[in-house]
């Protein structure tokens, strides 16, 4: 039963990282003009820190050694941010829309990121 409540916590997580990701990838491409690139680059970091602090205090309940987790995820997210980006230009070049290839990016870096987080960063 644990597992199921992490699971759909670590969910609505990664569901309110995605709109804050998808929102200010938007509002900077589209209305600030900045680059699909470095706008994904900016709503991914700060997508990323909403996370953190959402499955540590909620999903994962994980008290203590809040510099070394800290560290640990945003090495993980670092990596899959590099994915991230990587799979978005890609896509994007290929001729798939900007935001629909942003969808499928973190739809592959979740799955991933979610193992990370609960067998190393929040292992009990």
């Amino acid at each position: 039963m644990k597992l199921v409540k992490q699971i759909i916590y670590a969910m609505i997580a990664s569901f309110l990282s995605f709109l804050i990701n998808i929102s200010i990838l938007f509002i900077l491409t589209e209305y600030i003009g900045v680059y699909y690139v470095v706008s994904a680059l900016i709503s991914n970091s700060l997508a990323a820190i909403f996370g953190f602090t959402y499955n540590k205090n909620v999903t994962f309940q994980h008290k203590g050694k809040y510099l070394i987790k800290s560290l640990q995820f945003f090495f993980i997210n670092s990596c899959a941010i590099a994915i991230n980006i990587l799979l978005l230009y890609s896509f994007t070049e290929l001729g798939m829309y900007y935001l629909v290839s942003q969808i499928i990016a973190s739809i592959i870096t979740f799955s991933i990121g979610f193992l990370f987080l609960k067998h190393w960063i929040f292992k009990k």
